[in-house]
């Protein structure tokens, strides 16, 4: 099965102040289609190559699909993270959660602002559900492809990279700071208990 782009949850509008409609838009019509047919164009030439037997290209391959697979699959959890006038906490089970893993939701968010403010240029900042470790973790995917967190479920995606930011933020670390206003906790609940199951 392909690779494709989730509808977004919500108007573009309904994200501001931290994006502007025209961000949503950029964001979804631009890089998130790109990774999206980027990555369905690797599978192609996937296939080709086991097709006719000709892996001479299988190195670029590799890393073209790596980068958009997880471009793809993490531009959707971001959309789905977040929603208009979302409850500023999360729900019980998941607030039970970060509570045993992080301590508070406080802690939880100082870590998730520092590991993004840490990420040298572009990528991701992900909460994922890690079923081995039975925790939740922080992950950051700097340039997208070097997601190093194997066996963890994404939950939670934060778009990190500049086009996403710099339209109404002069740092990163005030985005990160303000991001938390479309947070939808309820959505990241949803995701959390299906990742357990």
């Amino acid at each position: 099965m392909p690779f494709s782009r989730t509808a977004l949850p919500y108007p573009a509008g309904d994200l501001t102040p931290v994006y502007s409609a025209a961000t949503v838009n950029g964001l979804y019509d631009g890089p998130h289609k790109d990774f999206v047919d980027n990555a369905n164009t690797a599978l192609t030439g996937l296939q080709t190559a086991r097709d006719t037997g000709n892996y001479s290209n299988i190195a670029n391959l590799q890393i073209d699909l790596s980068k958009n697979g997880s471009g793809s699959v993490l531009f959707n959890v971001f959309w789905n993270s977040m929603g208009k006038d979302p409850a500023p906490t999360p729900p019980p089970a998941l607030a039970a959660q970060i509570d045993t893993d992080f301590g508070t939701l406080t802690k939880l968010k100082a870590q998730i602002e520092a590991a993004g403010n840490a990420v040298a240029g572009d990528g991701f900042l992900v909460l994922v559900w890690n079923g081995q470790a039975n925790q939740l973790l922080v992950a950051t995917t700097p340039k997208v492809a070097e997601l190093g967190q194997w066996g963890g479920e994404p939950i939670m995606a934060i778009d990190l990279y500049a086009n996403a930011w710099s339209p109404n933020y002069a740092t990163r670390a005030a985005y990160l700071s303000a991001w938390w206003q479309v947070c939808d906790w309820a959505k990241v609940q949803t995701a959390y208990l299906a990742a357990k199951t």
